[in-house]
């Protein structure tokens, strides 16, 4: 009976030593960030693909941005060839990309705004002319 008991002995402290340190090292698994990498407005804190200013030159008291709007209409004149788009995202390192802005010869299309990081789901505004 002495073996039975040592034997449940050392095997439960080497299950809680094995399993104990997994789950204390699995919680404590995450990425550290400082107050100084945190944006405004962010909602986790760290980045994120949201513009925080959309313009077009020209154009600026056409539309009202918000950056949970995702969508924007814009009067264009006929003689209008190219619109300067203006695209500043929230997190400095995201990537903008506008396309549709040049070459305007239809009577309607669309400028389409892309924001990305790598990290997170992009976000698309678009400003329908």
């Amino acid at each position: 009976m002495k073996k039975l008991y040592k034997f449940f002995t050392i095997f439960s402290l080497l299950f809680l030593l094995v399993f104990g340190l997994t789950f204390f090292n699995y919680g404590t698994n995450y990425k550290s960030v400082s107050n100084s990498q945190k944006l405004a407005g962010d909602t986790d804190g760290i980045t994120n693909t949201k513009l925080s200013n959309l313009s077009v030159t020209g154009f600026e008291n056409s539309f009202t941005f918000s950056s949970t709007t995702y969508e924007y209409t814009l009067p264009v004149f006929n003689e209008t060839i190219r619109l300067k788009v203006v695209a500043t995202p929230n997190d400095s390192d995201a990537k903008v990309t506008i396309t549709g802005n040049e070459y305007l010869t239809d009577l309607y299309g669309t400028v389409t705004i892309t924001v990305s990081n790598g990290i997170e789901a992009d976000s698309t505004y678009t400003i329908d002319w």
